[in-house]
Formats: C-alpha cells, structure tokens, sequence
C-alpha cells in the first residue's frame, strides 16, 4: 500500500516539474527573444553581462530578483530597473532617494549616477542573490536555448515513463476486475448448477418415496 501511495506521489511530483519546466522554457525563450530577464512566480533571473557592478557583482554573475514593493527599497539596495532611454535592463544599486519617492541608481564601478531615476514604472525587482553558481551565467549567456531544450527533454522523458507506468497499472486493475467478474460470474453459475442437481436428485427420491 504504501509502495503504490510513493509511486502514485512520484508520478504527481513528476508531471509537476514536466508542466513547470516546459512554463519556464516558453518564459524563457520568449524573455530571450524579447531580451528581457526571465521572470517566474514574482521572480526574475539574469545574468550580469557588464563590468559596471565589479568588484561586488561580477560579469557573468548569475542574479536573482525579488518583487518587493516599491515603498520598501532602500539606500544601499541593488535593483533591476529598464532604462528606456538605452532600451535595456540594468542593475545598478541604489544611492539616494528624492523627494517625489524616484530612486537615483549608480553602478559601484561607474564614476558618476545614472543619468535615468527609477520610478514604480520602470522597476523590475531587488535584487535578493547572486554568484557565479559555478559559471552558470556564462553557461546560460552561451547556451540558454540548449540548456532549455536539455531541461525539457530530461522531465519529458521522465513524464512519458510515469505516463506509462500509470497506463499499465490502470490496465493491471482492469484486467484484475475483470478477472474477479469473471470468476465471480462463474461462481454464480456453478453454484447455480449445483443448486439445479440438488433440486432434481430431491425431486426423484421424493417420487420414489
């Protein structure tokens, strides 16, 4: 019982991640198309291609966002923010607060701010982690699409194996009903026969009689 309650939860868990994995690789290539960072469940994920950040935040860096309200940023924060004026995305870290609630952004290896502020328009996330996660930003940089497609055919094939699994036990439990109608169907009959017997031996001794 328990055997087949672990199975049934990994079947669950694997059509999950087969599901979540193919949401995140259409982010992805979309995001990638769109040259935006992905963004997943209130989350975003880059990678740091600048030098602007250095020594703190590296190129290649691997970073994660988090969308917290606007209100809450604070001086010293680092934060993702799109410069419309380069048409880009930038993290840049937080230096002053003005008085209409704008946030004045600079890079730590710049010489001067930047030239955009950041509003509630422009803001993208703060920034909650990063690292070079074992050069997995250079990995994602060069070869996001393979990853993606690695990542999609590894959950798809664990997908079609539960799919399998579950079709043959759904048929091993059709076959064992059928099995017990069967046997239960013939049961009936062989009783009834013994029945049919009994009645006509009783029948010819009470003629005798």
């Amino acid at each position: 019982m328990i055997k087949k309650i672990l199975s049934y939860a990994v079947g669950a868990l694997t059509i999950f991640f087969f599901i979540a994995a193919v949401l995140i690789m259409i982010f992805g290539i979309q995001a990638y198309r769109n040259h935006e960072p992905l963004k997943v469940f209130g989350y975003t994920y880059s990678v740091v291609p600048t030098e602007s950040m250095k020594p703190e935040i590296m190129p290649g860096d691997f970073i994660i966002a988090k969308e917290v309200d606007f209100e809450t940023i604070a001086i010293g924060d680092d934060v993702i923010y799109y410069s419309k004026a380069k048409d880009i995305f930038i993290v840049h870290r937080v230096i002053a607060i003005n008085e209409d609630g704008s946030l004045t952004m600079k890079g730590i290896n710049n010489p001067v701010q930047d030239e955009e502020v950041v509003t509630i328009d422009n803001y993208i996330g703060k920034v909650i982690k990063h690292g070079s996660f074992l050069n997995l930003g250079n990995i994602v940089i060069n070869k996001r699409f393979v990853i993606f497609t690695i990542i999609f055919l590894i959950f798809a094939i664990l997908f079609i194996t539960e799919m399998v699994k579950i079709v043959r036990t759904m048929k091993e439990k059709e076959n064992l009903r059928l099995q017990t109608e069967y046997q239960n169907k013939l049961a009936a009959e062989i009783q009834k026969e013994r029945e049919r017997i009994t009645a006509e031996i009783k029948e010819e001794i009470d003629k005798k009689i």
